[in-house]
């Protein structure tokens, strides 16, 4: 029985996953999600089997001998992509009215296996509540994928005065990344 290009391979060498695995990086990428989410099949499955891929490359990578400094940038862009392609799913329509920032470790491009995944989305004040269902859709199905994410929704005034009342949120801001 012949295999899908897209689908992982059951192969002896498990130093590659797929045929679509970045070869610096041995994750799905970016074509891989791309296909799987297009294919018909339901996109939370897609979502949960992409990030299962990803966390058993990188303990594989781990138990190899990577260095971990390497392993937690790759999680990140690992993580990047599930966020990203989550949002494009439930605020792509809203994105000149929002903008999606990873702050704190993440923000740095560092993600242990472990850490949450903290995000501010910069909304416009006016935008607040007729973006409300669709912001608590897209925390909800990264939370759905096995992704803990920690959020706000602040306008940039109200990160302005956030970032003055308490050092962690302005330290969680200068490590931030659009």
């Amino acid at each position: 029985m012949k295999s899908s290009p897209y689908e992982p391979a059951a192969r002896s060498d498990s130093s590659r996953l797929h045929p679509y695995a970045n070869s610096a990086a041995e994750l799905p990428d970016t074509a891989y999600l791309d296909h799987a989410l297009h294919s018909g099949e339901k996109p939370l499955r897609v979502f949960r089997r992409v990030l299962r891929l990803g966390d058993s490359a990188l303990r594989e990578r781990f138990t190899s001998g990577i260095p971990v400094e390497q392993l937690v940038k790759e999680r990140a862009v690992l993580v990047d992509m599930l966020v990203t392609s989550a949002f494009e799913i439930h605020l792509l329509e809203s994105r000149n009215k929002l903008a999606l920032v990873a702050v704190g470790g993440y923000g740095r491009g560092e993600l242990h296996p472990a850490s949450d995944i903290d995000l501010l989305l910069l909304i416009e004040p006016r935008e607040r509540e007729t973006q409300r269902s669709a912001i608590e859709a897209f925390i909800a199905m990264l939370w759905d994928i096995g992704l803990e994410a920690s959020h706000s929704v602040r306008t940039a005034e109200e990160c302005v005065t956030a970032a003055q009342d308490d050092i962690t949120i302005a330290t969680n801001l200068m490590e931030s990344r659009l």
